[in-house]
């Protein structure tokens, strides 16, 4: 196989000793049945809401027993060689990490993950990689017949789609454009992303948001919420705000969009559309449901 720079990659036999520099592909570890492959864990994976859940799923998380070596932005170096890791896994985008890695011999999986696409990439290439291609498959399998359900209850044609401005945290102006995951997730339940630029991440004018004319809008968890968009200039004029269809996901855990787990996103996303408002009680069940089926009975505990 080869990883997101083209790097072919070729063992003898399945790797058991992995280094997680990268959430989301901690996340897919433990779909697939694989973390007791693991030496090493990102940092930002012990910490707050993220920490709590992936301490229910391993009992080394919960005592603190996993060393942190670094995460998306920072590798230590010398830690992770001291782990004698089969595997590290990285974005492709880490390069300086990267190459200084490979340089003393460790072996790096680089990342990058622009699409759904992409995500399925991943799941399938690390079931591989830990001798688990059988649970791989049967996953992305769940996941195929989840969109189509997903695609088979979009509402009616009736009258126009719901218009859609997904809101990143880091500004009101920053938005997902159509290169980029959420468009997909937004497509699949049949919105419209109001962004057109064909671009992932996209900074805009409140111009622009005022011409596209959202519907409804869409904010990645934070604690940023409709009051706060209120009191913005410009903001009360847009319909979203105006009719209070301003809707904050509900966890970066549950809707991590760089794993399988984005068709809760769709789910939930899909609920803040219908005009009558999100079914909590319908919305927790799919949340079970689909857990379940990405972590199995483990996923039970995050509900006791």
């Amino acid at each position: 196989m080869r990883d997101a720079r083209g790097v072919e990659l070729v063992f003898p036999r399945p790797v058991s000793r992995i280094v997680c520099l990268l959430e989301s592909s901690l996340s897919t570890l433990y779909m697939l049945g694989a973390g007791e492959t693991l030496v090493g864990v990102p940092a930002d994976a012990v910490r707050g809401e993220v920490g709590r859940r992936y301490a229910a799923l391993d009992p080394r998380i919960a005592q603190r027993q996993l060393p942190t070596p670094g995460n998306w932005d920072f590798v230590n170096l010398e830690t992770v060689l001291a782990l004698r890791p089969d595997l590290v896994l990285l974005w492709a985008s880490q390069v300086e990490s990267v190459a200084a890695l490979e340089q003393r011999g460790i072996r790096v999986y680089g990342i990058e993950i622009r699409s759904v696409r992409d995500v399925h990439q991943v799941v399938q290439d690390l079931g591989a990689l830990t001798g688990r291609a059988a649970r791989a498959a049967e996953l992305l399998d769940w996941v195929r017949g989840e969109i189509c359900a997903i695609r088979a209850e979009k509402p009616p044609v009736g009258g126009p789609a719901p218009r859609v401005y997904f809101m990143w945290p880091q500004s009101p102006l920053d938005t997902a454009g159509r290169a980029s995951i959420v468009h997909e997730v937004l497509e699949m339940i049949g919105v419209v992303n109001v962004c057109p630029a064909e671009r992932e991440h996209v900074v805009v004018r409140m111009e622009d948001i005022l011409a596209w004319r959202p519907d409804v809008i869409v904010i990645w968890p934070s604690n940023f919420s409709l009051k706060d968009l209120v009191v913005r200039s410009g903001w009360r004029d847009v319909p979203a705000v105006r009719n209070g269809r301003v809707h904050v996901l509900s966890s970066p855990f549950w809707c991590d969009l760089w794993t399988l787990k984005y068709v809760y996103a769709a789910r939930e996303i899909a609920a803040a559309c219908e005009g009558a408002g999100a079914n909590l009680a319908e919305l927790n069940a799919h949340l079970r449901r689909i857990l379940c089926a990405l972590y199995g009975d483990r996923a039970n505990a995050w509900f006791r």
